[in-house]
């Protein structure tokens, strides 16, 4: 018997959003790929997370409780898979513990921004990254990059071989796929099409002053009646992005909704007049997926990996590129960049959950093939 054990705590967070997706969907996908012979899976949380609904036969879930607020992973985790190792133990989307038993180690690596771009992040936060995907890397039999990005920067960054490697590209998160709530333009006061929208955590690896100062700079430049939605909860730079606000002259035009769950979000891409991501830095980039399958035209930073995931279905702009933005702004408020949605379209074809799914359960099993 064959036992793969994977950690899914980080589905019992209150709220999901990149890396929780990613696990969330890769589950859901993994589950519909029929086990071999003599294989079972094995759920590792402190909670069972209801949502993922009844499992296939061959899955359990192992919940372990911890009394302590930290240390559920290198604490309890760690002594349950000492106490009863698996084959292959699975950390899609945290640390991998401190102790494993003889268990072969895969883990998926999510971007290495904070080596690549050390100034977007507090040199708290640095620090724990810099641990925690050495840690990984050091241990793992097998590393999955959700890009081909990331996975060049895991081979010149941290020396990996490249044959360690396998890019398993992520899909577009199923639950946005439903127009749950009509009311939330009403709620913001917004009229369809006159309106920008940008989704994700408020903080500086995203670009989000810059932003705002290209919107401003274009509202000031042509009276145009759009409004900017930043919906997302605040992170590291949240200072200097109220300061932007702050001296912004069409500030009440500047709408932070806080953070939206999935279902809130499909109306709101949907009747924008574009989705903008400024970022500076991404591993990925859901969002991405997210504005080809709502049929809106993506504003993009000019970066590989958004290269990568659009292809030639989107406006790229430098991310300090303040004209280039405001041009974007003004194309899309003209209806210019309809021709993106079409390409969209045909570059969200190309990512699926399924194959996902498919690419990871290869990695899992190459550990004991």
């Amino acid at each position: 018997m064959k036992t793969i054990g994977i950690d899914v705590n980080a589905l019992t967070r209150p709220y999901r959003t990149g890396v929780e997706l990613y696990v969330f969907e890769l589950i859901r996908a993994m589950m519909l790929v029929p086990l071999q012979p003599q294989e079972n899976v094995v759920l590792y949380a402190s909670a069972i997370v209801d949502d993922l609904g009844v499992l296939p036969q061959g899955w359990s879930w192992r919940v372990i409780t911890w009394p302590l607020p930290k240390g559920w992973t290198h604490g309890r985790l760690s002594l349950e898979l000492v106490l009863r190792t698996s084959d292959v133990f699975f950390s899609p989307g945290h640390e991998v513990p401190i102790f494993t038993g003889r268990t072969k180690i895969v883990s998926t690596v999510h971007d290495l921004a904070f080596l690549r771009r050390p100034d977007l992040y507090p040199a708290s936060g640095n620090y724990r990254q810099n641990w925690a995907v050495k840690h990984n890397s050091e241990r793992a039999e097998r590393l999955l990059a959700i890009s081909t990005v990331t996975k060049q920067d895991l081979v010149e960054l941290l020396d990996i071989e490249m044959d360690r490697v396998d890019v398993v590209p992520l899909a577009c998160p199923s639950q946005s796929l439903e127009h749950a709530d009509e009311e939330i333009l009403a709620k913001y006061s917004l009229v369809a099409k006159q309106y920008f929208v940008s989704i994700g955590r408020l903080e500086k690896k995203k670009n989000i002053a810059f932003l705002i100062r290209a919107f401003s700079s274009w509202k000031q430049k042509t009276g145009k009646p759009h409004k900017l939605i930043l919906a997302g909860s605040w992170g590291w730079g949240k200072e200097e992005i109220e300061r932007a606000i702050a001296i912004s002259n069409i500030k009440n035009d500047i709408i932070l909704t806080g953070y939206l769950p999935e279902e809130q979000k499909g109306d709101l891409i949907s009747r924008s007049s574009a989705y903008c991501f400024p970022s500076n830095y991404e591993g990925f980039g859901l969002p991405a997926l997210d504005a080809f399958y709502y049929k809106v035209p993506l504003l993009a930073a000019d970066l590989p990996i958004f290269h990568e995931v659009a292809g030639d279905a989107a406006y790229f702009a430098g991310v300090e590129n303040l004209s280039a933005w405001m041009e974007g702004f003004d194309l899309a408020a003209k209806g210019e960049l309809e021709h993106l949605i079409n390409q969209g379209a045909e570059r969200l074809a190309q990512f699926s959950w399924e194959h996902t799914a498919k690419g990871t359960w290869k990695s899992l099993r190459a550990c004991y093939a």
